[in-house]
């Protein structure tokens, strides 16, 4: 089972970060009727970039927990074991401005 977050659709600019909302894992346990395991993200883009996920135990402080590359024309699917309270997705796009209609980031938590 998996709790699923659409992060942005949004076109981002050259060069741009994401910052995703703060997602509490103990907010997920009743999808699960248990805990979750693992937070992943997926990014589909038409330019490169860097997919990360971030954890932390106040939302103040986030450490980077795992980083993938996007590929033009492609995507990146991310997981990262649960060690943290919070987790969110950042992404910092490449050079060249997303087309529109052509990116979005999804993320979930996992139980696998």
């Amino acid at each position: 089972m998996a709790a699923y977050f659409t992060e942005t659709s949004t076109q981002q600019a050259a060069n741009a970060t994401f910052n995703g909302t703060a997602r509490d894992v103990t907010d997920q346990a009743g999808a699960f009727g248990g805990d979750a395991n693992r937070f992943g993200a997926v990014v589909n883009t038409d330019q490169a970039g860097t997919l990360y996920i971030d954890g932390s135990t106040d939302k103040a402080t986030w450490r980077q927990q795992g980083t993938m590359a996007a590929v033009v024309g492609g995507s990146a699917d991310l997981s990262v074991p649960v060690r943290y309270r919070y987790y969110r997705v950042r992404y910092v796009n490449g050079g060249t401005q997303t087309g529109t209609g052509n990116f979005s980031i999804q993320s979930s938590f996992l139980n696998a």
